[in-house]
């Protein structure tokens, strides 16, 4: 019986120990595919095709249409958002929606010009010009 144990243990340890790993190179993973997909997103954005959402995810902006790629792109990037979200709730003790909705605000706030917004109540808005705090860093003119 106490050899079963050890047994159980043992492979108790390597499992956890494998997963802190699996962890951490996910995480890297996931930041590599984020750069990767950067440029593709931000053209997406800026064309007018896809948009932040308040709970941080990526959407299709009314009336548009996106090509195979493109959807691809989105998705790619939702479900790499899914996941992190997943990993950052899990450390501070909160949940996914809650990190996506925290991301959601910041996204928000870090729009260029022309890109769309989803609010929570399903309207989109188009950011038309910059913010007072962004042109001078004090909110004056």
């Amino acid at each position: 019986m106490k050899r079963f144990s050890t047994v159980i243990v043992s492979v108790l340890v390597v499992m956890f120990g494998l997963g802190t790993v699996a962890f951490a190179q996910s995480k890297a993973e996931l930041r590599q595919r984020f750069k990767d997909r950067l440029k593709d997103v931000n053209r997406l954005k800026s064309d007018g095709l896809i948009g932040e959402t308040y709970d941080g995810w990526l959407a299709v902006v009314k009336n548009k249409d996106l090509n195979k790629k493109e959807q691809k792109i989105v998705d790619d990037e939702n479900d790499d958002r899914r996941a992190l979200y997943r990993i950052i709730a899990d450390d501070e003790k909160t949940t996914p929606d809650h990190v996506g909705e925290r991301n959601g605000t910041r996204n928000r706030k870090n729009l260029r010009v022309g890109e769309w917004f989803k609010t929570k109540d399903g309207e989109w808005e188009q950011k038309k010009r910059e913010d007072r705090d962004e042109r001078d860093g004090n909110g004056r003119d």
